[in-house]
């Protein structure tokens, strides 16, 4: 049977069109894809029964997805040869070199707490254990450039120009327009997937989820990335709960963008060729799981004017006079940057950084403290079960960069016993 399968690849004119005859009693690893062979037939053949773990391109492939001229390609560049196996001698000097692979990161590994109070090399030794910003090769979540910039907090309604008019602010001032990079990094910082991360931010949660703690770590992961973001400076932050979260410092204005109903629905049936009754749905959808997550966490109404520096309806506004009322607005010397809103934004960042590291520790994962800073010094309040878990959480506290001091008044209540 082997003796078979070997002069039918010999005689197939696309497996040796472009080079010499196989040698009698040398099967090339190239095979027919039309010919499926059993096991036994691949060991009588002589064919590896697994393709080997380093990574292969198939450049043939490629260049036929990007429209390039298949035709110029020699066969085995065309696809013609499953890729996977290795070519013996002579016809491995045939083929195309394989387009560099660029190494997959180390795993990061980040909330594991160094001992002793030194840095710990984790992903391979290669970066130091730094906490929030290891990613952006900045330590404890700081920035070289901090201190006086400007930083805009968004939200809006789903068809309201609000993305477009905040990309068009931050084009004007210069600044980076932060959406999706606030959940990339949240996923990247904390090893965990974007897609649970966008659903707690949002979808509606579900019943069985609101008995849970997920939800609660997730948003606390979001959270310490935005007031991250905030602290560089010189951002549009778009969403992910930017307006309620920055809305204690003062030098950050907190702006709404939403129109009617009936003008948001025609905008995303013209943006999406969809009928009106499935734009109709998009929007429930999307804004439901918002004001759903906004009372779930804020327990406030995402609708609520007072929440909010300024309000731009869009119903007879461009995108550039949205944009120019906004810029009206941050120009105001109301939102300069001072020390004291300096401060106070490093002092959310670090309490953000404490709860987001007790959700990702697994001792302490289960936890509800209270967390304030001020100044590097952090107060612990509420209660845990045990010593031991009070213990655990002033640990992880005091094992993050920028915690000068930790207060530790969390209480233990007992249960007791029957």
């Amino acid at each position: 049977m082997g003796e078979e399968v070997r002069q039918g690849v010999r005689q197939d004119p696309r497996v040796h069109s472009d080079r010499r005859p196989a040698e009698k009693g040398r099967r090339h690893c190239h095979r027919d894809l039309t010919i499926t062979l059993s096991r036994p037939q691949r060991l009588a053949a002589g064919v590896p029964l697994s393709p080997p773990r380093a990574p292969f391109r198939r450049p043939g492939h490629r260049n036929q997805r990007g429209g390039a001229d298949a035709s110029r390609w020699r066969d085995r560049d065309r696809g013609l040869h499953p890729a996977g196996y290795p070519c013996p001698p002579p016809c491995r000097g045939l083929s195309p070199s394989p387009r560099p692979v660029a190494p997959r990161p180390p795993p990061l590994g980040r909330w594991r707490l160094p001992t002793g109070g030194e840095n710990r090399l984790v992903g391979g030794g290669e970066v130091p254990y730094t906490g929030l910003g290891v990613a952006r090769g900045r330590v404890g979540g700081g920035s070289p450039r901090r201190g006086g910039m400007t930083v805009i907090a968004m939200t809006k309604e789903m068809g309201s120009l609000g993305t477009y008019i905040g990309m068009e602010v931050a084009k004007r001032l210069g600044y980076e327009f932060v959406r999706q990079d606030i959940i990339r990094q949240a996923a990247q910082e904390f090893e965990v997937s974007e897609e649970v991360l966008v659903k707690a931010v949002e979808d509606r949660p579900g019943f069985f989820e609101r008995l849970g703690h997920a939800a609660r770590k997730q948003f606390l992961f979001v959270a310490a990335e935005v007031f991250d973001f905030a602290e560089r400076g010189k951002a549009v932050i778009m969403g992910r709960f930017s307006t309620l979260l920055l809305r204690p410092v003062s030098h950050v204005p907190t702006i709404r963008v939403c129109a009617p109903l009936e003008v948001r629905v025609r905008r995303v049936m013209e943006r999406h060729a969809i009928e009106r009754a499935q734009a109709l749905r998009m929007i429930k959808a999307y804004e439901g799981g918002v004001r759903a997550r906004v009372e779930e966490f804020f327990e406030a109404d995402w609708r609520d004017p007072v929440l909010y520096d300024l309000t731009v309806n869009t119903e007879r506004l461009s995108l550039e006079s949205g944009a120019e009322e906004v810029l009206r607005l941050v120009e105001r010397p109301e939102f300069r940057p001072t020390d004291a809103s300096r401060q106070r934004l490093a002092d959310l960042l670090l309490a953000a950084k404490v709860k987001a590291a007790l959700k990702a520790q697994a001792e302490t994962t289960r936890l509800d403290v209270d967390v304030r800073a001020e100044g590097g010094r952090v107060a612990l309040a509420g209660t845990v079960s045990s010593e031991g878990e009070r213990e655990a959480v002033e640990r992880v506290a005091r094992g993050l960069p920028g915690v000068r001091d930790v207060s530790n008044r969390l209480l233990v209540a007992v249960m007791p016993s029957r």
